[in-house]
């Protein structure tokens, strides 16, 4: 009998042993309940999530957290424990946290026009930071939506390169505004992106500088040639200049009225491509 009983005792706890198993297994399978129960250490999940470096998580459809990823913490300082059944959104800034409302609530409902957008993360220590959440739809077996799934990534660097360059930008149209020299930038496509009013003063456009933005180049350089000795030569150097994309300096065009214009043709790649051209013009 006791060894019957024994028998009995090993194999009842063998039957709980492929219990836990089995319930391990369902968690691996399934976010929220990973969540819910409990390990000695994270799951085989767990470490494949954590491993992407980019938290992931899941909200029910009313946007409360039902999951976060290990990489959770590292990005917010804030644990698993004191995310899991709070509002997303508690974890942003109050200044994004109706966009990100909307787009949880979107995602979910299938209304959504876009499944990412660029917000700004409390951190619970140290300075908040932009992050780009990107939201899918999270479908049951049945294929209907029961919440949303997603990704955060950390865009704070982008944002500070593109906040960065944009100022750049101000000061470098403020630039050419404000020089005597006559300046066209012109991009790859062959548009006129900037005219200031010197240059329109030296070929005496009577076009306001503003007007001519978002022209074909070609266009500018006909009216210009009115007013040259030799318009057809003038427009089939320009169109050679502007082909070949190379820097030209001191490019000499006689006026009708006598004056001598100098021209100075400047490429500058970005990437691959030619994609800005500067064309500075003086007596």
């Amino acid at each position: 009998f006791f060894s019957s009983r024994r028998r009995h005792t090993r194999f009842k706890c063998d039957w709980s042993s492929d219990v836990c198993s089995s319930d391990l297994r369902a968690a691996e399978t399934s976010p929220s309940l990973a969540a819910a129960v409990p390990s000695a250490g994270p799951s085989p999940l767990e470490r494949a999530l954590g491993s992407l470096g980019a938290p992931v998580f899941q909200t029910d459809p009313a946007g409360i957290c039902q999951y976060v990823s290990l990489a959770w913490q590292k990005l917010t300082d804030y644990t698993a424990a004191e995310t899991v059944d709070q509002p997303l959104t508690a974890f942003f800034e109050p200044a994004s946290q109706r966009a990100l409302s909307g787009l949880l609530s979107g995602v979910a409902d299938g209304s959504a026009l876009r499944s990412e957008q660029q917000l700004l993360l409390k951190r619970k220590e140290g300075e908040s930071l932009w992050v780009e959440v990107s939201a899918s739809p999270l479908l049951d077996a049945g294929g209907a939506a029961s919440g949303v799934c997603g990704l955060l990534r950390d865009v704070s660097e982008l944002r500070r390169m593109s906040d960065q360059a944009e100022a750049d930008g101000v000061r470098l149209l403020l630039l050419v505004d404000q020089i005597d020299t006559g300046v066209m930038l012109e991009d790859a496509d062959g548009v006129i992106q900037q005219v200031n009013a010197a240059l329109c003063q030296l070929f005496k456009l009577e076009a306001a500088p503003f007007s001519l933005e978002g022209t074909p180049v070609s266009e500018l350089f006909e009216l210009v040639s009115t007013r040259v000795i030799g318009s057809d030569g003038y427009l089939k150097r320009m169109a050679e200049m502007r082909e070949a994309a190379q820097e030209v300096k001191g490019d000499s065009v006689v006026m009708l009225d006598g004056r001598v214009i100098e021209q100075d043709f400047l490429a500058v790649t970005v990437g691959d491509r030619k994609s800005t051209r500067l064309n500075s013009s003086h007596t």
